[in-house]
């Protein structure tokens, strides 16, 4: 599949790199410090191979201190696509990722991690993409 890891997203608001807390995609992770003042927002844009459908999923390192309530959203042909995501829990089957459900894409795939409304801190590691 196509990955991308939090070094190349775009960042708005108060994102931090961290290793704290395992496994992640690469080096480290972004996590918004649990600061609610201002929205923290991560944009995964993705150019594809070729349009078509896909798996969409993301990575996080899942702890007690995380929100239950992350923003997910998934732009896509047919419409958005907004998901809240567990991140206290971890993906299930050992997995490093979460499948979020398959998509119609064009060109590109923008996947978006936020912490709008969100009770604990957000964390942005990785998108994949598994076309199908």
């Amino acid at each position: 599949g196509i990955v991308m890891d939090n070094s190349g997203v775009e960042k708005e608001g108060p994102w931090h790199l961290s290793r704290s807390v395992s496994p992640m995609v690469g080096v480290d992770y972004l996590h918004d410090s649990a600061d609610k003042t201002v929205v923290a927002v991560a944009r995964y844009r993705i150019p594809l191979p070729q349009g078509g459908r896909y798996e969409v999923r993301i990575s996080y390192s899942a702890h007690p201190n995380r929100a239950a309530n992350a923003l997910v959203t998934v732009n896509h042909v047919d419409g958005i696509k907004n998901i809240l995501v567990n991140q206290r829990n971890a993906p299930p089957n050992k997995s490093a990722f979460l499948s979020l459900g398959e998509f119609n894409f064009a060109e590109d795939a923008l996947i978006v991690i936020s912490n709008k409304n969100a009770d604990g801190h957000v964390i942005a590691d990785a998108v994949q993409l598994l076309q199908k």
